[in-house]
């Protein structure tokens, strides 16, 4: 089932002025989850961010939530070149989206 897709349009620095916005819903500030938690009555901290960047990552602990790292994508550069930098690790990290999905619900099994 899918129940929302929230979007962020701003960028600060962005060329078009109304885009052009340092807002509270730009990754890792929580302003996005925030708003899906209240109106989907969501608990953030049995919630996974799921992203091939360390600002998805940062996203899901910011919340109390998990945050995920997958190798796809951008993810196995950002941790081989900036790992050593990040000052929290993600709470997992996935080669593909199907061991995500197999981890998400190994997690949520536990919690019965």
């Amino acid at each position: 089932m899918f129940d929302g897709a929230y979007v962020c349009p701003h960028l600060a620095g962005a060329k078009v002025p109304s885009l052009n916005v340092d807002c509270d819903c730009r990754k890792p500030k929580t302003g996005l989850v925030d708003r899906a938690c209240d109106e989907l009555s969501l608990d953030p901290a049995r919630s996974f961010v799921v992203g091939d960047k360390y600002s998805d990552v940062e996203l899901g602990l910011a919340v109390g939530g998990q945050g995920i790292l997958v190798l796809t994508g951008y993810g196995r550069g950002e941790l081989e070149w900036f790992g050593r930098t990040w000052s929290r690790r993600p709470s997992h990290i996935a080669e593909t989206l199907n061991d995500v999905a197999d981890y998400v619900l190994e997690e949520l099994g536990r919690d019965g």
